[in-house]
Parts: structure tokens; sequence; C-alpha cells
């Protein structure tokens, strides 16, 4: 993946309908846009840190999120049932 600017990081994730990421600086920025967000956590420290925008979800598992559990939590953010 070429080097992104901030401003082009910001550019990319503003026209996105879902972001999946783990916790990290561009999941604030989504969250910041109003993006809705599916943050992996490995860290229990949700409470302090999960996205705050309409329609995020944090999964934690401090192995790491089974593949099923996030895809469901995706198809259910998209609302495909």
């Amino acid at each position: 993946m070429p080097e992104l600017s901030v401003t082009g990081l910001i550019e990319r994730i503003a026209g996105l309908k879902l972001f999946i990421t783990p916790d990290n600086g561009p999941m604030h920025i989504a969250s910041a846009l109003s993006v809705p967000v599916i943050a992996l956590f490995r860290i229990d420290n949700i409470d302090r840190f999960a996205p705050l925008s309409n329609g995020s979800k944090t999964l934690y598992a401090e192995k790491g999120a089974e593949p099923e559990r996030v895809a469901a939590a995706v198809l259910e953010a998209l609302g495909c049932y």
C-alpha cells in the first residue's frame, strides 16, 4: 500500500460505510468522521478507548476475535440481517 499523508488517510476513511480495524489511531479518525467501526481489541481497555460513532461495535478477545464473530458483526453493521 502506498504511504499516505494524514490528510490522505482522512479522505479515504471519510467515504467508507464501515471501517474494520484494531484499536489504533485510524479507528479514532473514523469514529470522529462518524464512520461506523468494527473495532478489534486484544487489551481490555474498551471502556476508555472504544469508538463513539453510531453503529460502531467493539469485539474483545485476548487472542484475537474469531473470524466468524467479526463476519457476523460486519453483516449486522451493514444491515444484512
